[in-house]
């Protein structure tokens, strides 16, 4: 399944760089969290994953290994990472764009920002409404028909800027929690006819081959860029010549020979280790302004308790 090799290449270009980089024997351990979102977690990456410490342990002389953070839709990647952190369990890893700059206008400092991965070489991803080809023009037109998806936040942020500012459960005659992990669900929602429309990355969407099928009967509505491509971090206890090894070798990854295979890895998402970009980080922190001046945040923390619900919110 392509969604879950996108997954496995990001661990595999940064875990791959760890081992090829000198580490002085000096016993120190060093682990790389990797955030899956439920539904991935059991899939053949934890084997993966396994195979990675082994090898890292082999390549070596410094106890390095990976470990998963397995989070839902409403869940905050950051506060994850964190926690983690902070009791000490790892000392890498990588959140969403969006809530770095988050983290950044908050004005604390513990997380290192390391570099971002640029996708369709954007370091700002794109995100698009899906419908049936020919059946809407605008958003507007989607009033009183059924959505679905993971998350309510984006949805509500490109409705805002298309002219609507509802309540999905207003605006939509129906809503309902389904997850992209595969995006396939969504797709194939959509294509039974259970939905009308539903968001995601068009990255995504290309990464996983929907957009490539023969048979595509559905279309982009309209397209929006707000939130920045993943950001990789490192605790402040990482020295700080550690944290430029890391950074030096992997931005050069790209062109690097040694880095040959992972060519393919590259071309599937059309990017590479990059810089972080500070004019993303500064628009989406306009796009963080917004999401906590609206409290759309509440609106999704509703949504997942009444359409996702936890056990403790059920009552069982």
């Amino acid at each position: 399944m392509k969604t879950i090799f996108f997954s496995t290449c990001t661990i595999c270009f940064f875990t791959f760089i760890l081992s090829v980089m000198p580490v002085h024997a000096s016993g120190e351990n060093y682990v790389l969290a990797v955030p899956m979102v439920e539904g991935l977690e059991n899939t053949a990456i934890t084997k993966y994953l396994e195979d990675i410490a082994r090898v890292l342990g082999e390549k070596l002389d410094a106890n390095i290994t990976s470990k998963k953070l397995v989070y839902r839709y409403g869940d905050k990647i950051i506060d994850l990472v964190l926690e983690d952190f902070q009791k000490g369990g790892s000392h890498i890893s990588y959140i969403n764009g969006d809530e770095y700059a988050e983290y950044r206008l908050s004005g604390k400092k513990d997380l290192i920002p390391l570099f971002m991965l640029a996708i369709d070489r954007k370091t700002t991803l794109q995100q698009c409404v899906y419908t049936k080809k020919g059946k809407f023009e605008n958003i507007k037109q989607l009033r009183g028909t059924k959505w679905a998806g993971p998350r309510l936040i984006p949805m509500r942020y490109i409705m805002y800027t298309n002219g609507v500012d509802e309540p999905l459960d207003e605006f939509f005659s129906s809503i309902n929690y389904v997850t992209d992990a595969p995006v396939t669900n969504l797709v194939e929602e959509l294509t039974n006819g259970d939905i009308d429309s539903f968001i995601a990355y068009s990255s995504v969407m290309r990464i996983s081959g929907q957009t490539q099928r023969k048979d595509i009967d559905f279309e982009p509505l309209v397209c929006t860029e707000a939130s920045p491509a993943w950001v990789f971090v490192a605790w402040r206890t990482v020295p700080p010549e550690m944290i430029a090894r890391i950074r030096k070798t992997l931005l050069n990854a790209h062109k690097d020979k040694d880095f040959a295979a992972f060519k393919f890895a590259f071309q599937l998402i059309d990017g590479h280790f990059v810089p972080v970009d500070e004019k993303a980080i500064k628009n989406a922190e306009t796009y963080v302004k917004l999401i906590e001046k609206h409290k759309w945040r509440a609106e999704e923390t509703a949504f997942h308790k009444k359409y996702h619900p936890r056990t403790e919110d059920t009552g069982n």
